[in-house]
């Protein structure tokens, strides 16, 4: 990839809150990526998503359109993996287009079900703390009320790795329940 001066990377530098995340066609609540955030710095990056960490080199290449990223992980569940993708900055939002599997950088900035694309929307800075409604116990409280450790889960009809997993929390009181991952 080529890197010219006053590069697209040097605008990728810093800090970059999730603000949504859309997997295969299907958008990810809030809650579930409202802790979640990149650091870029050089040609490195760092994410943090529900509860894992993923670690590797980046490289851009802002002469195409739409301009287009290399994922290269050196540590974290993806270790040894790649992920090719789209971007496009645009003041302090960035948003990225990747293939979570497979050799085949998507074309636009958009998600299908089965494709493996993810479709992310950043904010520069870090991630501001999410809004969890208060809930209460309730006046009749059943044997499921309280706060629960996942031990297993799946996402998108597939099992979720035992990292994000170990990240997850729900609590049952009365009518309502709060999951969240970190």
């Amino acid at each position: 990839m080529r890197r010219t001066a006053n590069s697209d990377l040097d605008l990728l530098q810093g800090a970059w809150s999730i603000a949504s995340l859309e997997m295969d066609g299907q958008s990810m609540p809030p809650d579930m990526v409202a802790n979640g955030r990149i650091e870029v710095k050089g040609d490195r990056f760092r994410s943090l998503n529900m509860g894992a960490v993923y670690e590797g080199a980046i490289t851009v290449d802002g002469s195409t359109d739409p301009k287009i990223f290399d994922l290269k992980f050196t540590a974290g569940p993806e270790k040894g993996n790649s992920n090719l993708g789209i971007f496009a900055v645009a003041g302090d939002e960035w948003k990225l287009c990747l293939a979570t599997r497979g050799d085949a950088r998507p074309k636009k900035f958009a998600t299908l079900p089965g494709t493996g694309h993810a479709l992310q929307v950043l904010r520069r800075g870090a991630p501001k703390p999410p809004t969890i409604p208060k809930i209460g116990i309730s006046k009749s409280p059943t044997e499921l009320e309280g706060e629960w450790r996942l031990v297993s889960g799946f996402l998108n009809g597939k099992p979720m790795d035992a990292e994000t997993v170990r990240w997850g929390v729900r609590t049952f009181a009365g009518n309502r329940t709060v999951l969240k991952f970190g």
